[in-house]
């Protein structure tokens, strides 16, 4: 015998009334030893209602304040980018402040640029098997630092593939690595460039979790793609590239850097986690929201 049960569905409306304290800037900046000043600034909005079209704010008043005295005003580049030339020093303190019409203004905490770099050897492995598959499509770069300060730094790791049209990043901590194997030692971050939307990313690695002196950190990045023809008619002819070079970036981070990307690699993001719990979040901006973060690095170009 089969029972059948029939379930009714009946619709009514509910108030919600969710926390919200006005719409608040949101201030975006890494600051890179030896590279100019690049600032984003976007906008909170309600938690209910219609996805705004645009969370950039492009009509700001931005400044940039140097070691507390020196104070440099941003040029907007539109897209809620705001520039100058003028060069991040490393060992400097800084301090953005960002004024709107409409918003409260926004200011970071001072961000202290880290004084020196890493000192580190490379050694590279090319075409050999990745950590997963046998094909050997795959190079093998091996890291030995110097001079490492487990409990007072942070590191920021970036290895890329560079191709004709494009730049891939598919690094791979291999398994018998501290960072690769212990918890919250690694964190990854994809970096925002000004007309280049979002760039291949990077890890933020705690300095207690970084090899002993003498041991290798070794990372398996591929390089060889595969993509579709796009001037091939037929759909089913598939062109392999193999990468010319590969770009490394290794250097020192500020804390808050891995702090945050740890707390935004944890987010729920799956359309199945509609109703949530107060996610923790995590922010340097006064009377506002973002980060403002900085690194001292050494970036390399490989031949392949």
């Amino acid at each position: 015998m089969i029972f059948l049960t029939i379930l009714g569905c009946q619709e009514r409306d509910v108030d919600i009334n969710l926390p919200y304290d006005g719409d608040k800037l949101v201030v975006t900046s890494h600051l890179q030893a030896g590279s100019p000043i690049e600032v984003y600034l976007e906008h909170t909005f309600k938690p209910l209602g219609q996805f705004p079209e645009e969370l950039t704010v492009s009509n700001a008043t931005v400044f940039i304040i140097k070691d507390g005295r020196d104070t440099t005003a941003l040029t907007s580049a539109g897209n809620g980018s705001y520039v100058s030339d003028m060069m991040i020093e490393a060992g400097s303190s800084y301090v953005i402040r960002a004024t709107a019409p409409g918003y409260e203004a926004a200011q970071s905490r001072p961000v202290e640029v880290p004084i020196s770099r890493v000192e580190f050897e490379y050694k590279i492995k090319k075409d050999v098997s990745g950590v997963y598959y046998p094909i050997k499509n795959y190079a093998l770069v091996s890291l030995y630092f110097k001079d490492i300060r487990p409990e007072k730094e942070y590191y920021v790791i970036g290895l890329v593939s560079v191709y004709k049209d494009k730049n891939i990043s598919n690094m791979l901590f291999v398994n018998d690595n501290i960072a690769a194997t212990e918890e919250n030692c690694l964190a990854s971050y994809a970096e925002r460039r000004q007309d280049k939307g979002f760039q291949p990313g990077v890890n933020l690695v705690r300095g207690e979790c970084m090899p002993a002196q003498g041991n290798p950190l070794s990372i398996s990045i591929k390089t060889l793609t595969s993509y579709f023809s796009r001037t091939n008619p037929d759909s089913s002819y598939v062109v392999r590239e193999k990468a010319s070079k590969l770009i490394l970036r290794v250097g020192k981070a500020t804390q808050n850097w891995f702090d945050w990307s740890q707390i935004e690699n944890n987010q729920p993001t799956d359309v199945d986690f509609l109703f949530l719990t107060p996610q923790k979040t995590f922010t340097n901006i006064e009377n506002g929201y973002g980060l403002v973060f900085a690194s001292n690095e050494t970036l390399i170009e490989i031949d392949l």
